[in-house]
């Protein structure tokens, strides 16, 4: 969890990274929106650093069908822009864009005492928000 990343003083914030859809849905059908599949959640330290974080992924999605990344994995930057002092707005105005565009972002996760970083760069498509799934709980190691 990120509580284990940053330290006590932890408060998580659910926050919903799926766009707002441009184009009204069809009558019967869940709108879709161009993404990478993820629900971010948001915490804040003590030191007043915020930070976000994959809280979901949607099965079939850009996020989970790479293999790379997983629940509760911090989120640095995007497209090489550091996020941790961005609004929610404008992180999402990052992870939105074009069908097929690449997204490239530069993540973390805890592994042992430490974090592990590295830079994970997916491709865009269209998703259902709302689709994610549940949270993987895992064993603390």
């Amino acid at each position: 969890l990120p509580q284990a990343l940053v330290g006590g003083g932890v408060r998580p914030q659910m926050l919903n990274a799926a766009p707002l859809s441009t184009r009204p849905p069809s009558a019967g059908s869940p709108a879709k929106v161009t993404g990478v599949g993820i629900l971010l959640g948001q915490f804040d330290n003590e030191e007043g650093s915020r930070g976000f974080y994959i809280l979901k992924m949607q099965p079939g999605g850009p996020a989970m069908s790479s293999g790379h990344l997983e629940i509760n994995d911090m989120i640095y930057e995007i497209d090489n822009k550091v996020i941790d002092a961005m609004k929610l707005d404008e992180v999402l105005a990052l992870l939105r864009g074009a069908v097929g565009s690449q997204i490239t972002m530069a993540v973390g996760r805890k592994v042992g005492n430490g974090i592990e970083r590295k830079t994970v760069t997916l491709i865009r498509k269209e998703v259902v928000p709302g689709s994610t799934a549940t949270p993987a709980v895992k064993a603390a190691k």
